[in-house]
């Protein structure tokens, strides 16, 4: 949110551009701090998950859809960041679910082999 805050002077501004590199006319303010923190946390969640860590990915990632949809939906429609997000989102979760069974599955294998033991 400070990053998106900044405007001109001593700090840093994100500009907002299409494909072509030709800067978004006519987005307001708020439509444009919300884009920024969307996009700011898409990443901050892509890096995440790249690291290994898929439940903190997602719940970046869910914020991120939370900042998208602050701002005009006229906007968000022609963006192809929010369905990447959703692509994202959902690698993230599945990522994490096979993680979560995979650590399920290694603790009930530890605890047949321990009844196993003591049974013999």
């Amino acid at each position: 949110e400070t990053l998106a805050n900044r405007a001109g002077g001593h700090g840093h501004r994100f500009e907002l551009e299409d494909q072509d590199g030709d800067g978004l006319a006519g987005v307001g303010e708020n439509d444009r701090k919300a884009l920024v923190t969307g996009l700011t946390l898409h990443q901050k969640g892509r890096l995440l998950l790249d690291g290994g860590d898929f439940a903190d990915a997602l719940g970046v990632m869910e914020l991120a859809e939370e900042a998208f949809a602050v701002a005009d939906p006229a906007l968000t429609a022609n963006l192809d960041n929010v369905p990447i997000l959703h692509l994202d989102a959902a690698w993230a979760q599945f990522r994490e679910f096979r993680r979560v069974t995979s650590d399920q599955r290694n603790q009930q294998t530890s605890a047949a082999e321990t009844a196993e033991t003591l049974a013999a």
